[in-house]
This record gives C-alpha cells, sequence and structure tokens, in this order.
C-alpha cells in the first residue's frame, strides 16, 4: 500500500470514529450550545472543523477609462483542531472575471498553527511567495483584502440585513455522522477597490458571508451542491443538496429579515449540463433546475470553468467547483445571481460513500 493509500485508509478509519479525532470531546458539551453573536464570529477551540466563508457579486467601475466590468470571488479561512498534531489553518481565494472569461485562485497552509481567539471577531494573514490575504472584522463589519495574481482587491463589508441562524441556533446532527451549528449574513453591502494591472477598479456590490463549526469531517466527505440565490426581487435563498443523503437536505427563504425554514421535501435540485475539467478530468454539474414550491429557478455558470484544483502536497484537500452564476425563471427571463458550491466530485485524497447497508468505501 502506498503512502496515499496509507494516508486514506487512516482518516476513514479516524474520522468515522466517534470522539477519536477529538478525545476530550467525550467530557465536553460540545453540541449542547446555542448560537450566539457576535460571540460565534470569533474561533472556537472546542470544535473541530469551522470556516468563515465569503462569496460576492461585483461591480467595477475604471477609474480613467470609465469601463464597467463585473466579478466574482470568493476567500474563506479553515481551522482544524482535532487529535493532538492535526491544528492547521487553511486560506483559499478566487476571483471570477467575467469580461476576460478568466478564473484566478491560490491556496496558503499554516501547519500546527490556529487563529487567535479573540472576543467577538476574527483576524486572518496569510502569504506566500506570490498572493497573500487578510481578513478581519465580525458583527457584520469585514475587511477582506487579498492578492491572486495580477488582481489586487480591498474590501469593505456592511451588514444590510440581520444574520440568519440555522437550525434554531443549536447543533444539528447529521445522518450519516457529525454535526454542525450553521448562520449567514446573506447580504453585507460591499464597497472598495480593485487593481488589476496597474489599473484601479471602484467596487461596489453584495457579498454573502457564511459561518459552519462542528464535526465537520464526514460532511466534508460526504460531498453537496450549495447554492446561495440572490434574487432581483430582494429575497435570498440557501440550499443544501447532499449526496444520496436527502434526509439531511436543508435551506430558507429570507425575505425582509423573516426566514422560512426548508426541508428534502420542499425543494428539488435537478442537474440539466454537465462541465468536464481539461486539468483534472473531473466532471461536474454546470447548469439546475431547482424547483422551490411554486417556483422554478434556472442556474448557469457565468463562466464554466470556476474550478479550484490546489497544489494540495501534504495536505488533505479536494478539487472542487466554486463559481458565480445568474438565475433566470421558466420565461427565461434574468432575475438574480448566485453562488453554487460543487464539494465532493473529484478526485480528493479520500472520498467516502455511505451505501444504504452502512458499508463505505474511499477513493483516491
Amino acid at each position: 500500500m502506498n503512502l496515499k493509500k496509507y494516508l486514506a485508509y487512516l482518516y476513514q478509519k479516524l474520522f468515522y470514529v466517534k470522539n477519536v479525532h477529538h478525545p476530550l470531546s467525550v467530557f465536553k458539551n460540545r453540541k449542547k450550545r446555542v448560537i450566539t453573536l457576535p460571540k460565534f464570529d470569533s474561533f472556537q477551540r472546542d470544535q473541530d472543523v469551522q470556516w468563515w466563508y465569503w462569496t460576492g457579486h461585483l461591480k467595477g467601475v475604471n477609474r480613467k477609462s470609465k469601463e464597467e466590468r463585473e466579478f466574482g470571488f470568493e476567500i474563506v479561512f479553515f481551522a482544524f483542531n482535532s487529535f493532538i498534531f492535526f491544528k492547521n489553518e487553511l486560506a483559499q481565494a478566487a476571483i471570477t472575471d467575467i469580461k476576460d472569461k478568466n478564473f484566478s485562485y491560490y491556496e496558503d497552509v499554516k501547519f500546527l498553527s490556529l487563529p487567535k481567539k479573540l472576543k467577538n471577531g476574527y483576524k486572518f494573514d496569510f502569504k506566500n511567495k506570490k498572493n497573500w490575504s487578510k481578513c478581519s472584522g465580525g458583527n457584520g463589519e469585514d475587511k477582506l483584502n487579498f492578492k491572486i495574481d495580477n488582481y489586487l482587491v480591498k474590501l469593505k463589508l456592511k451588514l444590510k440585513e440581520k444574520p440568519v441562524i440555522r437550525y434554531n441556533g443549536k447543533a444539528y446532527e447529521y445522518t450519516f455522522g457529525g454535526y454542525t451549528y450553521y448562520y449567514s449574513r446573506e447580504k453585507m453591502e460591499t464597497s472598495g477597490i480593485m487593481e488589476i494591472d496597474n489599473e484601479i477598479y471602484d467596487i461596489y456590490g453584495i457579498t454573502w458571508f457564511d459561518r459552519q463549526l462542528g464535526e465537520l469531517y464526514q460532511a466534508i466527505f460526504k460531498g453537496w451542491q450549495w447554492f446561495a440565490l440572490s434574487l432581483k426581487n430582494g429575497n435570498t435563498i440557501m440550499l443544501f443538496d447532499f449526496f444520496k443523503e436527502n434526509k439531511n437536505n436543508y435551506g430558507s427563504i429570507t425575505k425582509n429579515n423573516k426566514t422560512i425554514e426548508l426541508f428534502k421535501e420542499d425543494f428539488n435540485v435537478k442537474v440539466i449540463n454537465e462541465w468536464i475539467s481539461k486539468k483534472t478530468k473531473i466532471k461536474y454539474p454546470s447548469g439546475w433546475h431547482i424547483k422551490l414550491k411554486n417556483m422554478d429557478y434556472y442556474v448557469y455558470p457565468k463562466i464554466k470553468n470556476q474550478e479550484l484544483a490546489c497544489k494540495h502536497k501534504f495536505w488533505i484537500g479536494p478539487e472542487y467547483w466554486e463559481g458565480d452564476c445568474i438565475i433566470k425563471n421558466i420565461k427565461d427571463e434574468f432575475i438574480g445571481e448566485a453562488y453554487v458550491e460543487l464539494n465532493g466530485f473529484g478526485h480528493k485524497l479520500i472520498t467516502i460513500d455511505i451505501d444504504n447497508d452502512g458499508k463505505r468505501s474511499f477513493g483516491f
């Protein structure tokens, strides 16, 4: 058995044995807390996996030529606090340049490192030879700064509507193992600048912030399609569509600061197109028909290639797709924008599939 297969086997065994990856969890009430804000914005040391995740739709105006351009962006910071030795931070960021049909991304890892626990917020700082990302904030006001290739981005975010706290603020236990705490700030007004090859653009738009924490390895290995829909009428919709496990499918509709939860019987996601990556040969969905109550939403990528295929080296990480999309209705009219994440379609170090009989398989 080669090293990669051995590591996959080891992780498959460890992450599916209760309390092994966090031995002290038997003495803690990790699943008996209730989300309180802004306290939960900060790093929570008693949770195995957690992330701070921003995706946004941006418009830019060139200061000299007044040219208008459109961008999407993603920036995320992960913290892993498991075992005695698995204490690591991960940063990823991406820019979708609609005009140039270009997708740029980067990843950085800090081994044996965890975020500082601030009182009511967060602060991250990653830098490698070429690219970097910094973030600070909390309680609905954030500063995001990052450089990817020839894109230099500096953004300020301010909460426009109240946060959406999911599962009544409690830990939701997945049927396939693990649990999550989950909340979002779905509308954050965004402004700033973007510099591209010495050309400066004044930026404005809307950003969606997601925060999850808990025992999330099982969900990561399971895989999902995640949708963040921002409609022209002001409504926002979030949907989690898990692989072969629709009992855990979940979502919400928010209108005028009022949120309605959605469960597996309330929506259906159908893939209507596919795209194969030339780089990884992975086949991804590339168009969706979402049936929700009496509404039909058709979601399409603004550009096909928005795949993050990072060189992980010793890091345990997937290749995945996360991209800026448009939304149309059944009449083919533009009705909004979306961000879609596709996790679990590709060649990650471990791909675990739980069959109906409880058997597990893993791939490489």
